[in-house]
């Protein structure tokens, strides 16, 4: 009997009967084309899909894209590829993984998991990594074995085990693989501590390997206690509309950190630098009770406003794509938010084809009977700058005819004179429905 290369508990987990799909991330490199084959052979029940993200870096990706189709074919398993943009403004890594994780989050519904195939040797890179980053309790957890994203789960059902045990894995089924050259780049810090780093500790300190990962481990528990304080200091600052500055203050300057720290991780899935937490804590804190602030990190931004702060997705070329045609149904849906329109009496006059959503909102007005910014009108409104960035308008020649309604601010529909209808006509309603935090309180309050 062939001995699967799955641990026992991770064969538990995907036999389990919550587990509708299994989603296979499948770069086609060799760990990913043993966890996919190892999935195939000793899992029956779910179905098993694999998701391929293109990211357009390497002047192969195309090649390699059809070698993951080929492999897959092979399989019997559905392949799902998609292309994404990454920003090469900012560190390339961190723009490709958060490419990679929108789509992740796209694909996943409720019962789906999502296994990716990182093992114990990347578990003790990334416990080393964020050692060398200043990183200590709850920041040198690395990478958890199952989290929430999206409405699904992700699972790295291979954490416990070796890459050798991998490579082994992938000789004796003979299966082929893609070896990215990029894995070898030195400027990439993970690489450099692999190639150049972990083998001079090889040779100064024999076993240091074992031991840190095996210390890694003994101090789980602690790091998982820092985790459960802060949920529940996450907890009791918890507001209808964000988190509350004046309580975070009132935990202490460390509890706060271990809470921004904590919500961030959980959020993220990576761990933010200590200097990247401190500058956003000052943020929150010094400035309360005066003007809106931001801060950016690991692809979110933290927002303050009147007295409540909120995480939320940095907005991406996705979100800031000039102005879109006004359309029934399923408008737009972005991260974060879901615009929808219906017909009812009152509202905008239905026979208007050429209006636009856009996002600009800067010097813009409407007519309510008398002229009025829109950026004003929603401040008054109490909508926070977060909100506001966020919120698409309808126009017509770079004049705002609607502002959809806002139920989570009590904001109802705003239609400029001119185009509006009486109260005895049908007319098209809109709302918006603005999560400022991807479900941030569900991942970071969940048990």
């Amino acid at each position: 009997m062939t001995v699967s290369l799955l641990p026992d508990p991770a064969l538990n987990a995907l036999r389990g009967p919550g587990v509708s799909r299994i989603i296979v991330g499948f770069s086609g490199g060799m760990d990913s084309v043993a966890l996919l084959h190892a999935v195939v052979q000793d899992i029956e029940g779910p179905e098993i899909l694999a998701l391929h993200i293109n990211h357009g870096l390497h002047s192969d990706s195309d090649d390699w894209q059809r070698h993951c189709e080929s492999l897959c074919a092979l399989l019997g398993v559905d392949l799902i590829c998609k292309r994404v943009q990454v920003d090469k403004q900012k560190s390339v890594e961190t723009a490709a993984r958060l490419a990679r994780y929108r789509v992740f989050e796209d694909h996943l519904s409720a019962g789906d998991l999502l296994l990716l195939a990182h093992h114990e040797d990347d578990q003790r890179e990334t416990g080393f990594f964020q050692l060398l980053r200043g990183h200590s309790g709850a920041g040198l957890l690395g990478m958890p074995m199952r989290r929430p994203l999206g409405q699904g789960q992700i699972f790295r059902p291979l954490l416990g085990v070796a890459q050798n045990e991998i490579r082994r894995y992938v000789q004796d089924h003979a299966l082929g693989f893609i070896d990215d050259p990029s894995n070898q780049d030195l400027s990439h810090d993970r690489n450099f501590i692999r190639h150049q780093v972990f083998p001079l500790l090889d040779t100064r300190f024999k076993g240091w390997s074992e031991r840190f990962t095996g210390q890694l481990t003994e101090d789980e528990e602690t790091r998982r206690l820092l985790i459960e304080v802060a949920r529940d200091d996450l907890r009791s600052i918890a507001t209808e509309t964000g988190w509350d500055v004046a309580a975070l203050m009132t935990l202490g300057r460390g509890r706060a950190i271990n809470a921004l720290k904590t919500m961030l991780m959980l959020v993220t899935g990576s761990v933010p630098a200590r200097a990247q937490i401190d500058s956003g804590y000052s943020m929150i804190t010094q400035g309360a009770g005066q003007a809106p602030g931001v801060f950016a990190v690991l692809g979110f931004e933290f927002h303050r406003h009147q007295g409540v702060f909120n995480l939320v997705p940095a907005m991406t070329d996705s979100w800031i794509r000039g102005s879109q045609p006004a359309e029934s149904d399923g408008i737009w849906s972005e991260r974060g938010l879901s615009l929808q329109s219906s017909v009812a009496l009152g509202g905008l006059k239905i026979d208007r084809s050429d209006l636009r959503w856009t996002l600009e909102k800067s010097g813009r007005t409407i007519d309510l009977d008398r002229r009025t910014a829109v950026s004003e009108l929603l401040s008054q409104a109490g909508i926070p700058v977060w909100a506001r960035l966020r919120l698409p308008v309808l126009e017509l020649d770079q004049k705002v005819v609607a502002i959809p309604a806002l139920p989570r601010w009590q904001f109802k529909q705003r239609i400029a004179s001119e185009h509006a209808v009486s109260g005895q006509q049908l007319g098209r309603h809109f709302i918006a429905r603005l999560e400022d935090d991807l479900n941030v309180k569900g991942i970071v309050l969940s048990p």
